[in-house]
């Protein structure tokens, strides 16, 4: 009998907590994440990208401010970057750029995945008719080619010649518009999966209200990927303004994004001779897009290793 009991304690110290420790979905992503080096590179290069554009901008010149007699000067202590044809700084307006291209272009993803993710699970849950009228409204928007509905849409408006401050808004509402099908098809795929699963059918034993069904247990389950699909999303926005405002569809002067400082370089002496005009936007926009795409990459490799490469 002592041996028994001497075998049974044996066995619960096998099996104690700190051998075998249950880890939330959560953790796990995260800790597949920290292993990511690539994607912990992009999340630095992030951050000091934020902190150059919103937090720098306190401590230097304005971006607004004129100056004819400094106009196109080259680098210098005082300007780093150099000045524009109107004697601006060139680096407070890169800054500025690239604080209302991530603006917008974050304002744009999270308005599109809020509408994909809506329509998706409305989609995947009811099915039939619902289903297949919000699905050919996606077919149809997403068999328009992305770039020239854009221009077209944009070019319309520019038309009615909104005020450059509302335009802002017109631009990444043009762009929620566009892409939150694609969030749509993706969420609704993912819905269909988990409709099936055990604890969906569960619930509809229980008799859980529609609302709860969706909520409180669908939309748990599919976070994750909402998230990822902000990360992923975020660096194709900012390109997709980036080309409106380079064509003058987009973000207008006065106010800066790093598309329409681009457009300043229309000949071929400002593109060899003043390359500080467009080499520092074009530098920024680069490690901005790069640094999103490798955290994307990491988020989606951390939730799905499966997708992994």
């Amino acid at each position: 009998m002592k041996k028994d009991k001497e075998l049974i304690v044996k066995d619960k110290s096998e099996f104690d907590e700190e051998n075998y420790k249950v880890e939330s979905p959560t953790k796990i992503i995260f800790r597949r994440l920290l292993k990511d080096k690539l994607a912990i590179l992009g999340f630095a290069m992030l951050i000091i990208i934020l902190i150059l554009i919103l937090i720098v901008p306190l401590f230097s010149q304005d971006s607004s401010t004129i100056n004819i007699l400094i106009k196109n000067q080259s680098p210098s202590h005082e300007h780093i970057l150099g000045t524009d044809a109107l004697g601006r700084d060139m680096f407070a307006r890169v800054l500025e750029g690239g604080r209302f291209s991530f603006f917008v272009g974050f304002a744009a993803t999270i308005i599109s995945v809020f509408l994909g993710t809506f329509f998706g699970l409305v989609a995947g849950y009811y099915g039939g008719v619902i289903d297949m009228i919000i699905m050919r409204v996606v077919d149809i928007l997403m068999s328009i080619p992305t770039l020239p509905l854009l221009i077209i849409l944009a070019a319309f408006l520019s038309d009615l010649e909104v005020n450059p401050k509302y335009r802002i808004y017109v631009t990444l509402g043009l762009l929620a518009f566009i892409f939150w099908t694609t969030y749509c098809r993706n969420i609704r795929g993912i819905v269909l999966l988990l409709r099936e699963q055990e604890y969906m059918q569960a619930t509809e034993a229980l008799g859980f209200s529609t609302f709860r069904k969706l909520f409180g247990h669908l939309l748990p389950n599919i976070l994750p990927y909402i998230i990822l699909y902000i990360a992923s999303g975020l660096g194709t926005m900012m390109i997709f303004e980036a080309s409106l405002s380079y064509l003058g569809l987009g973000v207008q002067a006065p106010y800066a994004s790093l598309g329409n400082l681009l457009q300043t370089t229309r000949n071929f002496f400002d593109l060899t001779k003043r390359v500080w005009l467009w080499i520092p936007p074009t530098i920024l926009l680069f490690t901005s897009v790069l640094s999103i795409n490798l955290v994307g990459e990491g988020l989606r490799n951390a939730i799905d290793p499966r997708l992994k490469k």
